[in-house]
């Protein structure tokens, strides 16, 4: 390989260089001399193009080409007649290159234990030797030749010109010239001068014979004499010839008169096998087809079915080996003046491979290249002509949207070529459980789209989405590797095609994002309310910049209580929004908004210097400090800012680290165990306390639980609701309660309502809760009261 990039690298700047030294010496550009550059570039790096670096073949390639230029100067100058520059690029060039060896190749390539000085004396006796050695010999043999041959002709000779004097051979002017001195001095003026067709001095020939014609009364002689040439130009010409479409002349009885070069090529027989042959008989594929085209001449081609006169037709031909191929044929007349019968030319194109670009360019245009799937383009093409169908029609267009859950983890885990083999499988697997009416495409990615359409209702829609979950969770074997394939599929209908494709895609896409925030593996029906859900969303997002810009962020502070003796040991601080126009936003809307923004690490850094804020201002108040609680999300807990923002914050504003606790969902932990193990280590390094929240939901695999550096368990309040009353909830309440003692962890109990509650996490020994049972998150003016009634009780 790097022997062929030196090569190419030097070709080319000895083809630059060349053409530079050019354009600077003339002011244009020499394509001649730019291609001997680049030879020159090549002839000079070929000595050494295995021992030397890119950068290195580029100098020699440059030095190459400079010097077939200054070479092809310096013989114009010297007048030394090189025609096509061989001395420059073979001799020259190769000069240099031979020389190039002991100035760049390296050494060690080398291998022969010679230095540069001796590297360089070798190449230079080298070149002296070959080119001693083949001048001289070369200079020997020609003198002795030029003794007994002259290798050079004689002025007169290059006077009249070496084709007349050497060979024998004539131009039209000479001719010419020739035959109108012989009849000025034989006065012979019935001998005609020869005439070369389509040429200036082949006009003036023929004028001139004209003029003989008509003063030897010859005007008969003449016009036979032309009509013969013109028959036979019209069908042996040489363009007839070199024309690259096949040209067949037949007679009225469809056998053949005349068949070009590129009819042989074409039909793979030779001209005199099919030469008074019935064209049609031979090269028609059937004999319905024969007897259709004998038809079909016998009425001049002027009938409406089969083969038309000055018509583009399109049929099929096969060549003398029974090969079948398509073909445009065009059909001209004209008359033969023998016997005033029609005869007509056949202008055959064989256009196999037109018709396959053709097929190429439509595969490209319409089809995914990988899957072999309809491509969005045409998806969405195919998708308006249905709906528009079913607004005349009874029936409904429906939309799945599917797309694989955890796909590039497959990417990443086994390579793209593992995943490319795996949406290969997909798209068979959705092809082979769909009708054939229905229509299957690859969106993009990993999403894929079905359209279903007619008399259908949404019961069969959704029963052939369970279908299709179903077939897909059946494993699949890639790379040595079993997957199952596991998909969210949304679900959007146009009834009488109400719902144009645009919108009814996007309904799709909403219905699966909707599967997917349910658990992903299942399938969604688009209801109203999904879109209402987004819009919403999207407002809020884009509400994002200013509500922190303009300070509408505040938060409400929830007490964390012991379980014994309802004292205050801490709180949990919970974000509030107050929009100017949409007023309080609950939470719930604008969370989960939050969570997937740009915006959550900077708002993850609010709350914790607000949090700070408030410390120091109770500490100014006099007030004993309690830890407070923030959420932290799972992407800012792993970013690398993270530690160092509350190293700074707290040092700043001399607060304990302690008195910061870090909540941590379970769902973050268990996406990427090692990694949130890593996470939690270095923020444990700040002495904050670590709790995570929500437990029970996220199904983390006990084992991991130990190695999280954990200190705080919180008990979701899914499992507090009921835990009084419904016994699973109790048995689920207790195991977590043992867990975290077994591990030297304090249990939090979240949404606490009732005494009943509070009572039964007093029976199985949980260390505190929190809830509307004591307090709701309240502002932080309505605290101390708080503190002050706790301390009283």
């Amino acid at each position: 390989p790097m022997i062929l990039l030196n090569t190419f690298i030097a070709a080319v700047w000895g083809g630059i260089a060349a053409t530079t030294l050019k354009f600077v010496q003339q002011k244009y550009h020499d394509v001649s001399q730019m291609i001997n550059g680049l030879l020159g570039g090549l002839v000079a790096v070929t000595a050494s193009c295995h021992a030397v670096d890119p950068s290195q073949a580029m100098f020699i390639g440059i030095i190459g080409g400079l010097v077939v230029g200054v070479g092809d100067s310096v013989l114009n100058r010297l007048r030394i007649d090189d025609a096509i520059g061989v001395i420059p690029v073979h001799l020259f060039a190769g000069i240099w290159g031979t020389i190039a060896v002991a100035l760049f190749a390296d050494p060690q390539v080398l291998d022969n234990g010679l230095t540069s000085m001796q590297q360089l004396q070798s190449q230079l006796i080298g070149i002296g030797a070959v080119g001693l050695y083949s001048f001289g010999v070369a200079y020997l043999l020609f003198r002795l030749i030029n003794r007994f041959y002259l290798l050079r002709v004689s002025e007169q000779s290059e006077l009249i010109g070496l084709n007349v004097a050497e060979h024998r051979v004539s131009t039209e002017v000479f001719d010419l010239l020739s035959t109108m001195h012989r009849q000025q001095r034989d006065s012979e003026l019935s001998t005609r001068v020869p005439a070369e067709p389509f040429t200036e001095v082949g006009q003036i020939a023929q004028q001139y014979n004209r003029v003989i014609d008509k003063v030897n009364d010859e005007i008969q002689q003449r016009d036979d004499a032309f009509s013969a040439f013109k028959q036979s130009e019209y069908r042996n010409g040489a363009i007839v010839e070199a024309a690259m479409d096949c040209i067949v002349t037949v007679n009225h009885r469809g056998e053949t008169l005349q068949f070009n070069y590129a009819a042989e090529n074409c039909f793979r027989v030779d001209r005199d096998i099919v030469n008074g042959q019935v064209f049609f008989r031979i090269f028609m594929t059937s004999d319905e087809d024969y007897q259709l085209a004998m038809q079909n001449l016998s009425q001049g081609f002027l009938a409406k079915d089969g083969l038309q006169l000055q018509q583009q037709n399109v049929t099929e031909l096969k060549r003398y080996n029974k090969e079948v191929f398509p073909a445009e044929l065009v059909i001209t007349q004209s008359s033969s003046e023998e016997n005033n019968q029609p005869e007509y030319t056949l202008h055959i194109r064989d256009v196999t491979q037109q018709l396959k670009l053709q097929n190429r360019l439509q595969t490209l245009a319409y089809k995914d290249s990988l899957t072999g799937l309809y491509n969005r383009a045409y998806f969405m093409e195919n998708l308006e002509c249905r709906i528009r169908h079913h607004q005349q029609a009874p029936g409904l267009v429906a939309l799945m949207f599917l797309d694989l859950d955890q796909f590039k983890k497959v990417n990443d885990t086994l390579g793209h070529q593992t995943g490319d083999d795996l949406l290969c499988e997909i798209s068979q697997r959705l092809t082979s459980i769909t009708r054939d009416v229905d229509l299957v495409g690859r969106w993009g990615g990993d999403e894929f789209v079905v359209v279903m359409s007619g008399l259908l209702d949404s019961d069969n829609v959704i029963a052939k989405a369970v279908e299709i979950l179903k077939v897909m969770r059946l494993p699949v074997n890639l790379a040595a590797h079993k997957l199952s394939v596991l998909v969210s599929i949304g679900i959007a209908i146009s009834s009488r095609g109400e719902i144009d494709a645009s919108k009814l895609m996007q309904h799709a896409d909403l219905a699966m994002y909707d599967a997917k925030q349910s658990g992903r593996n299942t399938h969604r029906l688009f209801n109203q309310e999904m879109e209402n859900t987004a819009q919403q969303n999207f407002r809020f997002e884009v509400a994002l910049p200013e509500a922190m810009a303009k300070n509408q962020f505040f938060l409400h502070y929830q007490p964390k209580v012991t379980c014994d003796t309802n004292e205050i040991i801490g709180f949990e601080a919970l974000i509030r929004w107050q929009h100017p126009e949409y007023g309080f936003i609950s939470p719930g809307d604008f969370i989960p908004v939050i969570d997937g923004s740009s915006l959550i690490n900077d708002v993850g850094e609010w709350v914790i210097t607000e949090v700070v804020r408030q410390l120091v201002e109770w500490r100014k108040q006099g007030y004993r400090l309690l830890p407070i609680a923030v959420n932290i999300s799972g992407h800012h807990l792993h970013s690398p800012t993270l530690v160092p923002f509350i190293n700074n914050i707290t040092g700043e504003n001399n607060i304990a680290s302690s008195l910061i606790e870090v909540e941590i969902t379970e769902g973050v932990l268990t996406g990427n165990t090692e990694q949130s193990i890593a996470a939690l280590s270095a923020l444990k390094t700040t002495h904050i306390k670590l709790a995570i929240d929500d437990f029970g939901t996220g199904y983390s695999s006990l084992s991991y639980l130990k190695k999280f550096p954990v200190d705080i368990l919180k008990i979701d309040r899914a499992f507090i609701i009921e835990c009084a009353s419904n016994s699973a909830d109790a048995a689920i309440c207790k195991t977590i309660i043992s867990l975290a003692k077994s591990l030297g962890l304090q249990i939090v109990a979240e949404g606490v309502e009732t005494a009943e509650q509070l009572k039964f996490l007093k029976q199985h020994d949980c260390d505190v809760y929190q809830g509307y049972y004591f307090s709701r998150p309240v502002a932080a003016e309505f605290i101390p009261p708080l503190l002050q009634q706790s301390e009283v009780g």
